[in-house]
């Protein structure tokens, strides 16, 4: 599986941004989720390279595996709740 991530190159698309969930805890070691150990120190994880737009980065306390369970996986709703939002603008 890993050398099939490795060798996965999406198309840029330009006309679209993503949202991005970052977890604070991990910043520095956080990479972007095809390219591990590549982009850790770019708050969006390298994502601009294939989207060549501004992505909002959201950041959240915690590390991958607290995120998801209570009582931060509220504020990840939240959160989440808050990118759609801003999306329907």
């Amino acid at each position: 599986m890993i050398g099939l991530m490795e060798k996965y190159r999406p198309l840029p698309i330009s006309d679209i941004s993503v949202d991005v969930f970052r977890e604070r805890d991990k910043f520095s070691s956080q990479s972007h989720p095809l390219h591990a150990g590549l982009t850790p120190h770019l708050p969006d994880g390298g994502w601009n390279r294939w989207t060549h737009r501004t992505n909002h980065i959201y950041w959240l306390e915690g590390n991958h595996e607290t995120i998801i369970k209570p009582p931060m996986v509220s504020v990840l709703a939240q959160t989440i709740r808050q990118a759609m939002d801003q999306q329907i603008k």
